[in-house]
């Protein structure tokens, strides 16, 4: 099947979602872990393509603004390694790092 174009928002209070719009967004994928950083960030990464091909790339979504933002992560030898259908775990503290479990894909 077509993977679907988009970010999507959730809103509680009116118990309803909204369409996040702009060109800079993450390619449409399946598989990637999100995980909320602080109360206004989530970090998006990894997954499948419409091409199958596994992704390493990080993005930052701002709640606030509403916009993404892609990370320039290191592309060295110890780099964490594209992978999909993995998860993810945040301690929600400011300089905190993230937690990624190994995929079993």
């Amino acid at each position: 099947p077509e993977l679907k174009r988009g970010s999507w928002l959730y809103n509680p209070e009116r118990n309803s979602w909204i369409s996040v719009s702009g060109n800079n967004q993450p390619a449409d994928r399946v598989g990637h872990a999100m995980v909320t950083l602080c109360r206004s960030t989530i970090l998006l990464f990894g997954g499948i393509d419409n091409t199958r091909k596994l992704l390493n790339d990080t993005w930052l979504f701002n709640n606030v603004a509403q916009t993404w933002t892609q990370l320039s992560v290191s592309s060295s030898p110890d780099n964490i390694s594209p992978r999909a259908f993995h998860s993810g775990v945040s301690l929600l503290q400011p300089e905190s790092p993230c937690f990624c479990k190994q995929s079993v894909y």
